[in-house]
């Protein structure tokens, strides 16, 4: 006899319409739902790779982030594929949501959401949040497993704004 899971296993190796497909039939919304909220740099990939690792857990991306839809539309149906029928071994289905994703009205819509779960992602040091996403930028590397563009490490200290007194080196500094 077959068990549930292993027809789950046979089920996520064919096309993905027909596991879906399969889902809306054998699948569950009966699970914990989260939000990770915050800004750029903050360190939301770490958690996004480390939440992913969980084959309990299905971690969705920056499904509100501009190059996914025009800003101010398609909230609702964002949203209910976020948080569509999964298989039965999934207990929890979260997303990340920076602040600029969503529109003052799409923001009030998605705090009326009571079974959202938030963690909010913040980062100590706003100097490093600033200078990690202009590194970003410049590199168009977003996170350590980004391999697009391979930069030295010692190329990222050129890539630095200096002042006109340039850098003081200082044998402490601020963590």
């Amino acid at each position: 006899m077959i068990t549930t899971e292993e027809v789950v296993h046979l089920a996520s190796k064919l096309s993905m319409p027909f596991y879906r497909q399969y889902l809306s039939v054998a699948g569950h919304r009966n699970y914990r739902r989260f939000a990770v909220i915050g800004h750029a740099r903050t360190g939301s990939n770490f958690l996004f790779f480390g939440l992913n690792t969980s084959r309990h857990v299905k971690m969705n991306h920056e499904l509100f982030v501009a190059h996914n839809r025009e800003i101010g539309k398609n909230f609702d149906a964002i949203m209910s594929r976020a948080f569509r029928m999964e298989s039965k071994s999934i207990t929890t289905v979260g997303f990340k949501l920076f602040y600029y994703h969503l529109t003052d009205g799409e923001w009030t819509k998605f705090l009326s959401f009571k079974d959202i779960l938030i963690i909010h992602l913040t980062r100590r040091n706003r100097l490093r949040t600033i200078v990690s996403l202009d590194i970003a930028f410049k590199t168009d590397q977003w996170s350590s497993r980004d391999r697009r563009k391979k930069v030295p490490r010692n190329a990222l200290s050129s890539m630095l704004p200096r002042s006109s007194a340039g850098w003081k080196k200082s044998s402490t500094r601020n963590r």
